[in-house]
Order: structure tokens, then C-alpha cells, then sequence
């Protein structure tokens, strides 16, 4: 028998299995979905989906009777790590839209992200790729659901697999929500906090000694128009692996020194400033020369550097882990920017 007919064989034989997997799951597409999800994952053999099929998940007792079986097996067929990052997003608001820009680095500063070789010199290295594909499994699985069928960046996840999600975890997880903030004079006692989340608030500074917070891995300050400078002490955070500030005003002031963050991953609303007369302060573009582990950089005010200099300044080339780049300048510097690269193109 050639491989064609064994592959129309096996086939076959999946449709029986495949079938009773579905009368399982009672009608209920939710139900069937996830099986769908947990099956695309297992090899295309006959044992394998056997075992689904007579998985002790579907007579299991003790559940409430709004839980579906069919997520409680899919549940149970998680790796440890991954069941700590499903269970993590039940923690987000119902009917939030949580993004994995966002989620990725709060799984890593939970530690639930372990390489498969914790002794090898590069265990720091993969976090975040190793992260971002839990994320698309747990999508792959239908345990969570893109927002859009053109984007697999945000998600939501359905109320009953979030339910279940809740129940699961309802022993080890506290939610507090709606916390006025103090103009951060309390965020430096918490020695050892690793995320920092303060999007869209009215602090106007951060700690002036956050260079105590030492295990700090991920900071995020968007939409703070109010934030108009970073403490110099920022640049002590040799851990930080996020710093992510969109939203910042013009003339947000970043400490100089910045290229000592060598450990950073994700650099989010970087505004660009050049040093032109030394000892301003202000921290210069040359400075994100040195951050060779960047993954993601998102660039502002760019008319502010001249054309030629751009690359060379930031030492883009020198960044191979370099997977999401984006840059962002004025309409009138983008004409210049174009007149200099036309102008510098032509000569060459």
C-alpha cells in the first residue's frame, strides 16, 4: 500500500473517532470548538484522538453544571506553564480586550515562561518568543479569541471558558480594580514588583528612587500627558526588559544614560532628541545604539534627525533580534526627510 492510500485510510478513521469526539460535546459549539481547537494540535492518528475520546475529563465530577467538560479536557491538556498563562487572563475585566503586547510580558514577570534549558547561557534570551507562542496557542486552542479575523494581536475570551477559567483559579487569584493613585509616592515600597502598568492616568512623575524596585522587568506608561520627564534613576534598572510611553508630550524629558538598559526588549514611544550642545539632560538618540536585544522599537519625532543619520544612530543594523520597527515624524519633517533621502540617494 503506497503513503496516498494510507493517509485516505487514516482519514477515515478519524472521521469515526472524530464523530463520537462530537457526540460528546452534546451539541454545543462552544463545546465543539475547543475539542476542534485541542485536536488540531494532537498528531493525525487513530490512538491519539482514541484518547481524547475515552479522556477521564468527560465523566469528571465536581464541576458546576454551567462548566462543559470539553474545556475542563482541553484544560487538562496544557502544559503546566500554559495553564498558569490560560487561568492569568480570567484576571482581566469581563469583556476585556487584553492585547499580547501586553500580556506576554505579565506572564514573564509572573514566571510562568521556562525555556526548555534553564542551564544554558541564553535562558534570558527567549522569554518573550517562547511567550508569544503560548499566546498563539492558546488561540490555536480557541481557549481564547482574536477581536478580529484580521488581527491576532488582541483578544477576548468567551464568558463561559472564562467562568470556567474563574473557578479554576478562584483560590490562588485576588482582582482589585478602580485604585486612585498617589502621584506615585508609595510604587518605590514595593521592592519587589516586576510589572508596572499605569496607563491612562494623572500622575504627573515616577518614584524618584524606582532604582530600588531592582527586580523591575516591565514598565508601562501610555497615555500619562501629564508624566513629563523619567527619573534619572530609571537607567539603574539593569532588569527592565519594557518600557513602553506612548502618549508622552513633545518635550518629555528621558534622562541621559539610557543605553545602560541594555537588558530591554520593548521600547514603546521613544521620543527623539538630539544632543546638540551637551550636558542638557536630555538623553540623545545615539544612546539606543547599544540596546542589541531589542525586539520591538517604536520611534517618535523623527523630523527632529537628519536622514542620513538615522540608521547609523540607532544602530539599527546591529539589532538582529529586531522583529516589529515603527517609526513616526511630522508631515513637514517627512517632506524634509524625503528631500534629504532623495538628495542622498541621487548622489550615490
Amino acid at each position: 500500500m503506497d503513503s496516498s492510500q494510507c493517509e485516505v485510510h487514516g482519514t477515515d478513521h478519524l472521521k469515526v473517532v472524530g464523530m463520537k469526539i462530537i457526540s460528546k460535546c452534546g451539541g454545543l459549539p462552544l463545546a465543539i470548538k475547543v475539542m476542534g481547537g485541542l485536536l488540531s494540535t494532537k498528531p493525525r492518528s487513530e490512538g491519539d484522538w482514541e484518547a481524547v475520546f475515552k479522556h477521564h475529563a468527560w465523566s469528571v465530577a465536581g464541576l458546576p453544571k454551567e462548566l462543559d467538560n470539553a474545556i475542563y479536557l482541553s484544560y487538562e491538556d496544557l502544559s503546566p506553564q500554559l495553564k498558569q498563562c490560560f487561568l492569568y487572563c480570567s484576571l482581566f475585566p469581563k469583556g476585556t480586550t487584553f492585547w499580547q503586547r501586553e500580556v506576554v510580558p505579565m506572564w514573564i514577570s509572573e514566571g510562568f515562561i521556562h525555556p526548555p534549558d534553564r542551564s544554558s547561557s541564553s535562558y534570558d534570551d527567549w522569554l518573550e518568543e517562547i511567550a508569544d507562542g503560548y499566546y498563539q496557542e492558546l488561540i490555536t486552542r480557541n481557549l481564547i479569541e482574536p477581536e478580529s479575523a484580521l488581527t491576532r494581536y488582541s483578544c477576548t475570551m468567551h464568558d463561559v471558558v472564562r467562568s470556567f477559567a474563574e473557578f479554576m483559579s478562584k483560590e490562588e487569584s485576588l482582582v482589585v480594580q478602580d485604585q486612585q493613585d498617589d502621584g506615585g509616592s508609595k510604587i518605590s515600597h514595593l521592592r519587589h514588583l516586576r510589572y508596572l502598568h499605569l496607563e491612562d492616568t494623572n500622575i504627573t512623575r515616577l518614584p524618584g528612587d524606582i532604582h530600588r524596585m531592582k527586580f523591575l522587568q516591565h514598565i508601562v506608561v501610555d497615555g500619562c500627558p501629564q508624566l513629563d520627564h523619567l527619573p534619572s534613576c530609571i537607567t539603574q534598572l539593569l532588569h527592565l526588559r519594557t518600557l513602553s510611553m506612548y502618549g508622552f508630550h513633545d518635550n518629555v524629558l528621558i534622562p541621559k544614560g539610557f543605553g545602560q538598559l541594555k537588558n530591554l526588549r520593548s521600547l514603546s514611544g521613544f521620543r527623539v532628541h538630539l544632543d546638540k550642545n551637551g550636558g542638557t539632560g536630555w538623553c540623545s538618540f545615539e544612546e539606543i545604539g547599544p540596546l542589541s536585544q531589542l525586539r520591538k522599537l517604536s520611534l517618535h519625532g523623527l523630523e527632529n534627525v537628519p536622514a542620513s543619520s538615522l540608521a547609523g544612530m540607532a544602530m539599527v543594523s546591529s539589532k538582529e533580534h529586531l522583529d516589529y520597527l515603527q517609526l513616526h515624524w511630522s508631515s513637514s519633517g517627512f517632506m524634509g526627510l524625503r528631500d534629504e533621502t532623495n538628495s542622498s540617494s541621487s548622489r550615490e
